[in-house]
């Protein structure tokens, strides 16, 4: 057997790989011996057509069966022998076989790029925010605290600002007529907030239950679309007065509005410490993916936009997908995923970074002790999957490589209202 590699790039070899026919003579023989045995031609015997015409009529299928059995015996040693140690993937691109003659065939060979990551452990500026509790976000808090525990009413009188609606959302093409397939039922407004203040749905105010009203409900991109909207029920809703008699009746461990205020604060600091610490790990994701160049191997690719796609059909089975479509729009986020899977990759062999199963058992420990006793057996019946066992894995190994990055960063605070946050985020 020899083997030549006659193109190269960062991620695939092509290779030449020739048989010589004394190499294969044999496999070639047997298979036909074996097929000569079952073939059956009108005027002879199950197996005792003569060789010659036996051969002739089997030519074709002890070729490939042949092919197909050299190739499968000598494939590890064939891509070794070129020098690849892993592989992702393969595929026969050329074939030429002809008995007595050597076999020869061409073979692409696809493994992942080596990677030259930038200097990080001469450290690296990254910037974290910190986040100031604002009155007014306690005051949002506050706020829902009272719709939730708003008392509803049902009206009969017209909508005025304020009120909620029980709906049925119909999108209109641009003369109006309804767009089959476009309608969102049972959905609750709040007349005068959102999309559903200002002119474009000024047709609300004054409406009642039963009626149908046209407005303009604007997209992302500041375009407009009309829609129809069928009013099925008006509700107001009262809401209660937050002083401590609320306090102390709603919650048994507070006994003032000061103490639902500290509590709420202290509430929304962990909440901002998790996404300041959410947003430092993402700049370092950013600080990788600029830094560091590299050819991606299409088989990770396709593998990762094969697996969103087979999920975004299981979540949508009762619709058409044009999975061309999917393929083009997911296409930069599959790229991005796996190269900085590859990234890690490289500072996980680096540095050897690794899961114990010990520690798997612990974070499925974890995860089950944060749900309700009668839900825990579900939740470790869920981590049985292989799947879904592995994407925990490499959740913990991923937290383990940003881990080890931070050693090296050096962060610059930046103070942000939360109010401010908010206004970026609007």
């Amino acid at each position: 057997m020899e083997v030549n590699v006659i193109e190269t790039s960062a991620v695939s070899k092509t290779l030449k790989v020739e048989f010589d026919w004394a190499e294969i003579a044999d496999i070639y023989a047997e298979i036909f011996k074996d097929m000569r045995k079952n073939f059956k031609l009108a005027g002879f015997r199950k197996g005792k057509v003569p060789e010659e015409i036996a051969r002739h009529h089997l030519a074709p299928d002890v070729e490939y069966k042949c092919m197909e059995q050299v190739i499968k015996d000598n494939i590890s040693n064939v891509i070794k022998q070129a020098g690849i140690a892993n592989y992702l993937d393969f595929k026969i691109l050329q074939l030429n076989f002809d008995e007595g003659k050597p076999f020869i065939y061409h073979l692409l060979v696809e493994f992942d790029p080596q990677i030259e990551l930038p200097n990080y452990k001469k450290g690296f500026k990254l910037t974290r925010k910190k986040y100031i509790i604002d009155p007014e976000s306690v005051d949002e808090v506050i706020a829902r605290i009272q719709e939730e525990n708003a008392i509803v009413t049902e009206t009969d009188g017209p909508i005025a600002e304020g009120h909620f609606v029980l709906c049925d959302l119909q999108e209109l093409d641009q003369t109006y007529l309804p767009i089959i397939g476009r309608k969102l039922t049972d959905k609750i407004i709040k007349v005068g907030e959102g999309i559903f203040g200002g002119e474009d749905t000024a047709g609300l105010i004054g409406a009642s239950a039963g009626d149908k009203v046209t407005v303009r409900l604007p997209r992302q991109d500041g375009t407009k679309l009309p829609y129809q909207i069928s009013i099925k029920r008006v509700h107001t809703h009262t809401l209660p007065e937050i002083d401590d008699a609320f306090v102390k009746a709603t919650y048994k461990e507070m006994e003032t509005v000061a103490d639902l205020c500290q509590r709420i604060t202290e509430s929304l600091e962990h909440e901002y410490a998790h996404l300041s610490d959410k947003e430092l790990e993402q700049a370092i994701i950013d600080y990788f993916l600029k830094n560091t160049d590299f050819e991606l191997p299409g088989f990770r690719v396709n593998w990762y936009l094969d697996r969103l796609i087979e999920d975004y059909k299981k979540n949508r089975q009762d619709q058409e997908v044009d999975e061309e479509q999917l393929r083009a729009q997911y296409r930069p986020q599959a790229e991005r995923t796996v190269r900085w899977y590859l990234i890690q990759k490289t500072i996980r062999e680096q540095e050897n970074i690794k899961v114990e199963e010990s520690e798997v058992k612990q974070m499925i420990e974890q995860i089950q002790a944060s749900y309700p006793e009668d839900k825990r057996a579900a939740v470790a019946e869920f981590y049985q999957d292989h799947s879904n066992r592995l994407d925990l894995v490499w959740d913990l190994l991923e937290q383990k490589v940003i881990a080890f990055i931070k050693k090296f960063v050096t962060e610059k605070v930046e103070t942000v209202h939360t109010k401010e946050a908010k206004s970026r985020r609007e």
